[in-house]
């Protein structure tokens, strides 16, 4: 048994010895055997003294030229303009022809022709016209010795108011022309067409432009 226990631990002490690595050896440190050097990279110190900038500004060496192109002076007096207006040749010329007054003279109007009662007489034969401010005109007449005898008997019957119970119509006055038409009792439609003109106070007629003309003569009651 003792045997046997040494042979054990023989055994263990060689797998001890296998199982751990052997040491490398480390190289032996030198003494030094010289004076450390020092370092040779001492600054060295400048051997040429610093040259100052040659670039110095240089100062201009020609005095500005002021401009030559100087504004000359005109030398010639303006002109005045030669077109100075030309007053108008045209100048109006008086009329040289007098104005000629017209040779006839308009015939003043006859306002009594407005309201006149105007009568014409022949032989066993009155006729009269009676005239109104509306433009009415009324015809009568018959067989009356005078005027006096047929107005005494017309009068009543010759008004406006009686307009349609006689020969009735319209008349126009220009100047001194006077125009009527006439128609029977009871008609519009005119049948006899007057035309003359007043003279004062007469009246120079035509009917129907016939060549005969009554005179009529105004009428006063």
């Amino acid at each position: 048994m003792l045997t046997r226990a040494i042979c054990l631990v023989l055994f263990m002490l060689v797998l001890a010895a296998c199982a751990s690595p052997t040491p490398t050896p480390l190289p032996t440190p030198i003494p030094p055997s010289a004076t450390p050097i020092p370092p040779t990279n001492t600054p060295v110190p400048p051997t040429a003294t610093p040259v100052p900038p040659t670039n110095t500004p240089v100062p201009p060496t020609a005095t500005p030229v002021p401009p030559t192109n100087t504004p000359v002076p005109p030398t010639a007096t303006p002109l005045p303009p030669t077109n100075t207006p030309v007053p108008p040749t045209n100048t109006a010329l008086p009329p040289t022809a007098t104005a000629v007054p017209p040779t006839k003279k308009p015939a003043a109007a006859a306002p009594a022709v407005l309201e006149g009662i105007f009568f014409m007489t022949e032989p066993g034969n009155v006729a009269v016209l009676r005239f109104f401010k509306d433009g009415t005109v009324l015809n009568g007449g018959g067989n009356y010795p005078d005027i006096q005898t047929a107005w005494s008997t017309l009068a009543p019957t010759m008004t406006q108011e009686n307009t349609n119970n006689n020969w009735h119509g319209t008349y126009t006055l220009n100047g001194n022309q006077l125009n009527f038409t006439i128609a029977p009792p009871g008609v519009n439609d005119a049948m006899n067409r007057w035309a003359g003109t007043v003279q004062g106070d007469t009246l120079i007629m035509t009917i129907n432009d016939g060549a005969k003309t009554y005179n009529f003569v105004r009428y006063t009651p």
